[in-house]
C-alpha cells in the first residue's frame, strides 16, 4: 500500500494547472509594503545633495511669497501661481496664466519657516512622498483591485517605483505639484472605495478632503468627473444610479474648486495665454492638419517613452518636435496604434474584464488631457506629463506579464517563478542604474542643461538655458583668467547664436547674448544684442540694469579723462534707458569736457524737455553751455 502511494506521488499530471495567486512573490504585504518603500526612496536618495535646476529657482528661491515662510501662505492661497512673478517681473508674456496651484507651493513655504532656504530638505522631501506614494498604490491595487491576486499588485507597484521617466518629477523640486496629485489621487480612490465597503460617511468625508487637495495641487482631478463612476461600476461592481449617487459629493467638491479658482485668477479660458507665445506652444505655428497630425504622433511618442524611456530631457519644447504631415508615417503608426487599443477596450468591454477596461479608459483620460487635442496647455511634450499615466500603464503591463506568465507551458512552477523574477530582477536593475544616473543630471542647472542640450539640440529653451548655464560658471573667481572660462563663453555664445537662428524673434536669448559678449569686452556686440531685445521686449527690466552698468564703465572711463569711450559708454545706456535722466546728464557732461558743447546742448534740452524737467543739475549744466560762444541763439528748452 505504502510502495503504491510512493509510487503515485511520482506521477506527473498530464496537465499543468494555473499558477495560484501569490505563487511568485511572497504573500506578505508587510514585507511587499518593506521592499517598495526601500527601493522607492533609495533611487532618489541621491537627489538630496542636488541643488536647484530648472523652474525650482522661480517658483522656490525667486518667489517672494515662499521666500516669507509662513507669513506668505495667505498670498499663495488667494494669489495665482505665478502672481507674485507677474507683478515684479512682467512674466505674463511668457508663461501661461490662470493657473491656481497652491499646495506644493504652501509647502515650500512651510519649509522655509522651518528649514529656510534649503534645496536639500526639499529634495528629501520630494523622495519621502514618492516613497509613500509607491505604498498607497500597493495597498490600493492589493485591498481593492487584486484582492485574489497580490502578485500583479506588487509587480505593477516595482514596474512604476524604477520608471525612468519618473526622474523629472522627483528629482525637480518644484515637480512636487505632479507628486501630490497622484498622492492624492489614489487617497481618494481609497476612501471611495472603503465607503462602498464599509458605508461609513466619515470614509466618503476623507475622499472628498483628498480629492480637494489633488485638486489643489494640479487640475488633473476634474477627470474624477467620469473616471469616479466608471470606477464604481467596473470595478467596485455598483449599479450605475448608485454609482451616480455616491459621486454626487465629490461633484460638489469639484465645482467648489472650480468656483474658487475662477474668483482668484479670474481666467475662465485657462488656454487664453498658454497660446500666446511659441516657446510655450508650438503649434500656433502650425496649420492645422500640421497640428492635428503632430499632436496625435505625441500620443504614440508618449506610449513609447513608457515602453522606452531613452533618452531623457527635461525640455522638448519649439523648435525640438518638429511638425508632422498627416501622410508621415509615425502619424499613420500612431493612430494605429490608438485604434488597436481602442479595439482591446471594446473587447474587454465584451468580455467583461472591467478592470483592464477601467485601467485603459483611465489611461486614454489622461492622455486626453495632456494632448493639446481639447485645450492647448502650453506645453507642447513633457516628460512629468507622463507621470499619472504611467500608473495605468504599469498596471496593465503586469497584468498581462503574470496572466501571460500563468499560461505558459513549463516543465514545473518554480520555472516560471525563476523566469519572472530573472527578468524582473535585471529590468529593475537597469532602470535603477538609469534613475540613479539621471538623478546627478539634474545636481543644477549646469549639468542638467549642458547634458541636455546635447539630446533636445533643436530646443531654443535648452540651447538657450545651456549658454545661461555656462555664462554662469564662466564667472565663478576659480575660472578667472583661465582657459575654461574662455571655453565656457564661447560655447554659451554658440548655443545662443544657435537658439537665435531657431526662433528670431527670442527676446532672452538676445539678453544672454549681450551678457556673454559683455564678459568677452565686446561691448558694441553687447549693446546691439540688447538692442534686439529691447525691439522685442521693449519692457524688459534687465536693460535698466544693464545701461547703468554702461553708464559706470562711462563715469569711470571720464574719470580717466577718455571722454571719448565715455561718450560710447554713456550713449550706449541712453538707448537702452531712454528714461534714466542720470545717464543723460553725464552723456552731456562728457560732450561738454571734449569741446562739443552743441552735442552737450541737444543731450540736456532733450533730458530737461521729454524726460525729467526738474533735473537741476542739466539745468546748471544746460545754463552754462548756452554762454559758450555761438550757443546764445541755437537753444530751444522750454
Amino acid at each position: 500500500m505504502s510502495k503504491q502511494k510512493k509510487q503515485t506521488k511520482t506521477i506527473a499530471p498530464a496537465v499543468l494547472p494555473k499558477l495560484a495567486p501569490g505563487y511568485f512573490f511572497t504573500h506578505s504585504g508587510k514585507i511587499q509594503a518593506l521592499i517598495i518603500f526601500m527601493l522607492g526612496f533609495l533611487l532618489y536618495v541621491n537627489t538630496i545633495p542636488n541643488e536647484y535646476a530648472l523652474d525650482d529657482g522661480l517658483l522656490i528661491k525667486d518667489n517672494k511669497w515662499v521666500q516669507q515662510g509662513s507669513k506668505g501662505l495667505s498670498k499663495i492661497f488667494s494669489h495665482g501661481e505665478l502672481d507674485y512673478f507677474y507683478e515684479s517681473q512682467g512674466g505674463s508674456e511668457q508663461f501661461s496664466g490662470g493657473r491656481y496651484r497652491p499646495l506644493s507651493i504652501a509647502t515650500f513655504a512651510i519649509e522655509q519657516s522651518i528649514f529656510g532656504d534649503n534645496p536639500h530638505v526639499r529634495h528629501f522631501f520630494n523622495a519621502l512622498i514618492y516613497a509613500l506614494t509607491l505604498l498607497l498604490m500597493l495597498y490600493f491595487l492589493r485591498k481593492f483591485i487584486f484582492p485574489k491576486n497580490p502578485d500583479i499588485a506588487f509587480l505593477a507597484t516595482i514596474l512604476f517605483a524604477v520608471h525612468p521617466i519618473h526622474t523629472e518629477v522627483v528629482a525637480n523640486i518644484k515637480s512636487r505639484n505632479e507628486l501630490f496629485p497622484f498622492l492624492f489621487y489614489l487617497l481618494t480612490l481609497i476612501f471611495c472605495s472603503r465607503y462602498v465597503i464599509s458605508k461609513k460617511i466619515s470614509h466618503a468625508v476623507l475622499g472628498c478632503i483628498f480629492l480637494f487637495l489633488s485638486l489643489l495641487s494640479k487640475e488633473y482631478g476634474v477627470l474624477f468627473i467620469v473616471l469616479l463612476p466608471l470606477f464604481l461600476i467596473l470595478v467596485m461592481r455598483v449599479p450605475l444610479k448608485k454609482s451616480l449617487l455616491i459621486s454626487l459629493p465629490y461633484y460638489a467638491v469639484m465645482g467648489i474648486y472650480l468656483l474658487i479658482r475662477i474668483s482668484i485668477t479670474r481666467v475662465t479660458d485657462l488656454s487664453k495665454k498658454a497660446t500666446e507665445e511659441v516657446l510655450n506652444n508650438q503649434y500656433i505655428l502650425g496649420t492645422v492638419p500640421e497640428k492635428i497630425a503632430t499632436k496625435v504622433y505625441l500620443l504614440g511618442k508618449y506610449l513609447w517613452m513608457l515602453f522606452y524611456p531613452h533618452p531623457l530631457s527635461s525640455d522638448y519644447s519649439f523648435n525640438q518636435i518638429p511638425f508632422i504631415q498627416p501622410d508621415n508615417f509615425l502619424f499613420i503608426g500612431s493612430l494605429l496604434l490608438h485604434a488597436s487599443l481602442i479595439g482591446l477596450m471594446i473587447y474587454f468591454f465584451l468580455k467583461k474584464k472591467n478592470v483592464a477596461l477601467f485601467f485603459i479608459l483611465f489611461y486614454f483620460a489622461h492622455l486626453f488631457l495632456i494632448s493639446n487635442l481639447a485645450v492647448e496647455i502650453g506645453t507642447t511634450f513633457s516628460e512629468r506629463l507622463t507621470y499619472i499615466i504611467s500608473f495605468p500603464f504599469c498596471v496593465l503591463l503586469a497584468m498581462g506579464i503574470i496572466h501571460g506568465l500563468e499560461s505558459i507551458r513549463l516543465s514545473n512552477f518554480k520555472t516560471r517563478q525563476l523566469l519572472l523574477i530573472g527578468i524582473l530582477s535585471v529590468h529593475t536593475l537597469l532602470c535603477s542604474l538609469q534613475v540613479i544616473a539621471r538623478n546627478t543630471d539634474w545636481k543644477n542647472d549646469f549639468t542638467l542643461f549642458t547634458k541636455d542640450v546635447n539630446i533636445s539640440s533643436n530646443s531654443v529653451l535648452v540651447n538657450a538655458n545651456a549658454a545661461k548655464s555656462l555664462i554662469n560658471e564662466s564667472i565663478l573667481p576659480q575660472y578667472k583668467d583661465t582657459p575654461t572660462r574662455k571655453e565656457y563663453l564661447e560655447k554659451s555664445i554658440a548655443y545662443l547664436q544657435k537658439s537665435i537662428a531657431i526662433y528670431p524673434r527670442f527676446a532672452n536669448g538676445y539678453l544672454n547674448l549681450g551678457v556673454a559678449y559683455f564678459y568677452q569686452e565686446k561691448y558694441k556686440e553687447a549693446f546691439d544684442a540688447w538692442m534686439k531685445t529691447k525691439e522685442y521686449h521693449r519692457s524688459e527690466p534687465k536693460l535698466r540694469e544693464f545701461a547703468t552698468i554702461f553708464k559706470n564703465n562711462g563715469l569711470i572711463k571720464g574719470g580717466n579723462k577718455d571722454f571719448t569711450t565715455a561718450i560710447q559708454f554713456l550713449n550706449w545706456g541712453s538707448q537702452l534707458d531712454e528714461t534714466n535722466d542720470d545717464i543723460l546728464y553725464n552723456l552731456g557732461g562728457a560732450y561738454y569736457s571734449v569741446g562739443n558743447f552743441e552735442m552737450a546742448r541737444k543731450t540736456w534740452e532733450h533730458l530737461l524737455n521729454d524726460v525729467n524737467p526738474n533735473n537741476q543739475q542739466a539745468r546748471n549744466g544746460y545754463n552754462a553751455v548756452m554762454t559758450m560762444p555761438g550757443m546764445q541763439n541755437s537753444g530751444t528748452q522750454k
